[in-house]
């Protein structure tokens, strides 16, 4: 299984641009101009998926993917989770319903959880109310789970290493007090 994992959450959350940031190739991106709502805050979205690859220094690669935020696309969030070993999930703090969107996601990857790894990074925490820290803990204990969970400016490489770094101690100690 290659080393592939998957950046979801809601439109806007910086998952693109997460990819862009920390890719070392080409991000391959499925970008269209929002036309619905979305265009109020954004001028494009992830229409499919958003793909890049990250070298190691141990000579691996991880194989980055982006799934679209908008639920119309969520067909593809199936296909670009099929043999990921974990998931970021990424969460604009600047929603009014942030903690909503969390548990949306949630709920969504339920299945996906319960196999595999994941960690949260809390992005628009620069532009939005404070760090909501305590809801987003609620909602990951009414999910009966305990991941990682980081303040993540999607525009800075070394935040978004770190949370990639805190999903993969929870892939290399699976037996840990993380499941």
């Amino acid at each position: 299984m290659p080393n592939k994992i998957v950046f979801s959450g809601h439109p806007g959350s910086g998952k693109s641009r997460a990819i862009k940031v920390i890719s070392d190739n080409f991000v391959v991106n499925t970008e269209a101009r929002a036309t619905d709502d979305l265009a109020l805050k954004k001028e494009s979205t992830t229409v499919a998926m958003d793909y890049g690859i990250l070298n190691l220094k141990n000579g691996e690669r991880v194989h980055l993917y982006g799934t679209p935020g908008q639920e119309r696309f969520r067909f593809m969030w199936p296909i670009l989770t099929k043999n990921s070993l974990g998931m970021i999930i990424l969460v604009d703090n600047s929603l009014d319903n942030a903690a909503e969107e969390l548990d949306f996601y949630l709920q969504e990857f339920r299945e996906f959880s319960q196999s595999r790894r994941l960690a949260i990074g809390v992005t628009h925490c620069d532009i939005g109310p404070p760090l909501k820290l305590k809801e987003y803990r609620a909602v990951l204990k009414r999910h009966s789970i305990n991941p990682p969970i980081l303040e993540v400016d999607a525009r800075i490489g070394e935040d978004v290493k770190a949370v990639l770094k805190a999903l993969m101690l929870g892939l290399q100690y699976r037996d840990s007090a993380y499941a």
